[in-house]
């Protein structure tokens, strides 16, 4: 076996590996009420951006002061 397919076949397990345990860690709790709907504000405000609104509306002041808030609740 040569080094480049040993390298190969050890990253493809270890990032099955790692995919497993992002599913632990991520269960279906977490996606639901926070991966989700960061998810779909992102998609919201990328479509917005390029349909040529301003990115700078008020709510993302505010998004900046609520993200610390959330994080002390966990």
């Amino acid at each position: 076996m040569s080094g480049r397919s040993l390298f190969i076949s050890r990253l493809k397990a270890d990032c099955l590996y790692q995919l497993r345990i992002l599913k632990l860690v991520i269960d279906w709790t977490v996606a639901l009420y926070i991966v989700l709907p960061g998810a779909g504000i992102g998609v919201y405000q990328y479509i917005k951006w390029l349909n040529g609104g301003s990115f700078h509306n008020g709510w993302q002041a505010g998004l900046i002061v609520l993200a610390p808030a959330v994080f002390t609740l966990f």
